[in-house]
């Protein structure tokens, strides 16, 4: 596959699309490109805290920013983790916990199962 002839599908604020055709195999492939990665890990830095996003009451708490690229990666795992599905909910929240993936957080505490929100 010759890497010079992606064309743009869409452009976008959060991702551009592209699009190769394989002369050789017949093969058509995407690509996403995501542009706000970097800027939303920045970002969830930047605040981390304790009870950084804790709501008044300490009923609602925002505990994390992920962005477009690492929930397109973890939808390719096998299996999937899909943060929208209800059904992935202690994985997500495990993977949350998780200090690899700390840059995501927003609010540092530990969430483990309490979480009844998601």
């Amino acid at each position: 596959m010759d890497n010079n002839k992606w064309r743009v599908l869409d452009d976008t604020v959060t991702h551009t699309e592209y699009f190769n055709y394989d002369d050789e195999t017949g093969q058509s492939h995407l690509k996403y490109v995501y542009k706000q990665t970097a800027q939303i890990v920045d970002q969830n830095k930047s605040i981390q805290g304790k009870d950084a996003f804790k709501g008044e009451n300490n009923e609602l708490w925002h505990l994390a920013q992920i962005p477009p690229s690492v929930i397109h990666a973890w939808m390719q795992e096998d299996p999937p983790l899909d943060i929208f599905n209800k059904d992935h909910k202690e994985r997500l929240l495990k993977r949350l916990d998780d200090p690899d993936f700390k840059y995501l957080r927003v609010n540092t505490s530990r969430i483990g199962k309490k979480t009844m929100h998601i």
